[in-house]
């Protein structure tokens, strides 16, 4: 009787430790999307250039399209300063493509509460 308490005890023990782990461990790893929509859309989020809304067509939307959406929370400001790209035009890009980044959730160093303006544009 005394085993089958301690059995137990034991799994219930296993079953909180899995649960309350930190979930870090299974992020999902977009660096390979950030870098294939940042070169595939490099001319449209130029910060040198005029915003043109891209063709759905086009090779930077399919890259949008295919990609997840943590290609915004992976872009560092250093990223848009050396590679000189706008984060405001990668969220306008990923809209106007169909992926829109979702309210709350930062682009790099654009602020969350801009993606409500954003949405109404």
């Amino acid at each position: 009787m005394a085993t089958k308490g301690i059995l137990q005890a034991m799994v219930f023990a296993l079953v909180f430790t899995i649960l309350s782990t930190h979930q870090a461990c299974g992020e999902e790893d977009c660096y390979r999307d950030k870098d294939l929509v940042l070169h595939k859309c490099e001319s449209d989020i130029a910060v040198s250039t005029p915003y043109v809304r891209p063709r759905l067509d086009s090779q930077c939307c399919h890259a949008v399209q295919e990609s997840t959406l943590c290609v915004c929370r992976t872009l560092a400001r250093e990223e848009e300063g050396r590679l000189r790209i706008s984060a405001f035009k990668l969220a306008s890009v990923a809209k106007d493509c169909g992926k829109p980044v979702p309210s709350g959730e930062n682009c790099g160093s654009m602020d969350p509460l801009l993606f409500i303006i954003l949405k109404k544009m």
